[in-house]
């Protein structure tokens, strides 16, 4: 299964991290299901959501050499899918409880989530 050059180790490899990206993705979406979050919980929340507007930055970054459509492409389908329930599911269920704090950019949020709706590789997205 290894080639010289390493290509077929390279595949695994990636294929496993695509795999933990959709467990972990699962798990959060579970997670943002619930509409009831303790108070004390809220910070959390907030990181969370913090490095899911980094994680949308780093998606919809857009350069000549890697289009956003094309990196979408790249990502696994069922990745995607996930990811895209998690944004549902945040805007939906608790976007109205954490604008309210000032380390929140959401306006920033919104234009990154309004660029990367536009760029699914597929309509069902």
């Amino acid at each position: 299964m290894v080639s010289v050059n390493g290509s077929s180790q390279n595949r695994v490899w990636v294929q496993e991290q695509s795999w933990l990206g959709v467990l972990v993705m699962s798990c959060f979406k579970e997670f943002m299901s619930k509409n009831c979050v303790p108070m004390e919980f809220e910070e959390y929340l907030l990181c969370m959501f913090q490095q899911t507007f980094c994680l949308l930055q780093k998606i919809t970054k857009d350069n000549n050499a890697h289009t956003v459509k094309s990196r979408l492409e790249e990502l696994d389908e069922s990745y995607i899918k996930k990811f895209n329930d998690f944004l549902q599911l945040f805007v939906s269920v608790h976007l109205r409880r954490i604008k309210s704090y000032s380390q929140f950019p959401v306006v920033g949020f919104l234009t990154l989530l309004f660029k990367y709706t536009f760029h699914q590789p597929t309509h069902e997205g």
